[in-house]
């Protein structure tokens, strides 16, 4: 798939801190991206620079091969910030056709309206909705333009579980009609459900990218871990095909393991009563917490 937007070495420096420091990352159509990092991490200048907002001190940043900076290429980008505000006594339908008419060839109100749940809303003045409606209110005026690029930071915060749910379902609807997505969230669950590759950053750095899978296995995790109740001794489980650890916890035992499967069919073969099995896989937290441990929250 092609390239739509791309970091090549950027370094940004914001007053005394190093924002990004040789900062590298290709995002292509039909891709969610998620950007991930502690606070202060760089992912909100690394989308900055994206939309135009700041130029890199050292490197290029290009939306499929032009200056994030140009006006034609501002209308390829579609965005949902952190923080928005909007006239409360404006209508919803008012406010999608004046961003409209920024654009040539905008997708009408209506469209963009049904596309993010809120066709039922039109008439409704923005001072009348709920947070999470709001929120689809800005997606909606994300899309007005046919975007080919779009930018979401931090786009659930401040939403209930049910709104949530609908935006990550947009999300994907969104990914497969063919637009980039670059995603940034500290909702890791977001990121596990949504991105085809994960791009971690720290302290400016882009410290891993690649698929989930990638990741994970970056940061030597288990494959998984077992919680059961065995009367094996903890030196016969320790002793298992693939075990890594071994731990009491009151009446269970705690395994964790490189390979799941093949440790849990010699336990079996071993005790063949044991009893209240769990399986977890590693998940995509644990992997983000293993490589930023140390950081600030």
């Amino acid at each position: 798939m092609p390239v739509i937007a791309q970091w090549s070495s950027v370094s940004k420096r914001l007053g005394a801190t190093q924002a990004l420091d040789d900062f590298s990352l290709a995002v292509h159509a039909g891709e969610v991206v998620a950007v991930l990092g502690p606070n202060g991490a760089g992912k909100t200048t690394a989308l900055h620079l994206l939309l135009g907002l700041l130029a890199p001190d050292a490197g290029t940043v290009a939306i499929e091969g032009r200056d994030p900076r140009d006006a034609a290429t501002r209308a390829a980008v579609g965005a949902v910030l952190q923080t928005a505000g909007f006239p409360r006594r404006l209508r919803v339908v008012e406010l999608l056709r004046q961003h409209a008419s920024c654009y040539a060839g905008a997708r009408d109100a209506a469209e963009v309206l049904d596309i993010v749940g809120m066709g039922d809303r039109a008439r409704r003045s923005l001072g009348e909705l709920s947070g999470g409606e709001r929120r689809r209110v800005e997606f909606a005026l994300a899309l007005v333009g046919h975007p080919r690029l779009l930018l979401l930071d931090e786009p659930t915060v401040g939403v209930d579980p049910r709104e949530r749910r609908a935006l990550l379902d947009t999300i994907g609807d969104l990914r497969g009609a063919g637009a980039a997505i670059v995603l940034t969230t500290h909702h890791i669950d977001e990121a596990e459900r949504l991105a085809d590759r994960i791009a971690l950053l720290q302290r400016g750095r882009l410290r891993q990218v690649g698929s989930q899978a990638e990741v994970k296995a970056a940061a030597s995790l288990r494959a998984a871990r077992l919680l059961l109740a065995t009367t094996l001794a903890d030196g016969s489980l320790a002793a298992l095909p693939a075990v890594i650890a071994v731990q009491r916890r009151e009446d269970r035992v705690e395994i964790d393991s490189r390979d799941g499967d093949a440790t849990l069919r010699a336990l079996l073969a071993a005790d063949a009563g044991a009893r209240d099995i769990e399986v977890r896989r590693a998940s995509l937290e644990d992997a983000y917490l293993g490589l930023t441990a140390g950081e600030r929250p």
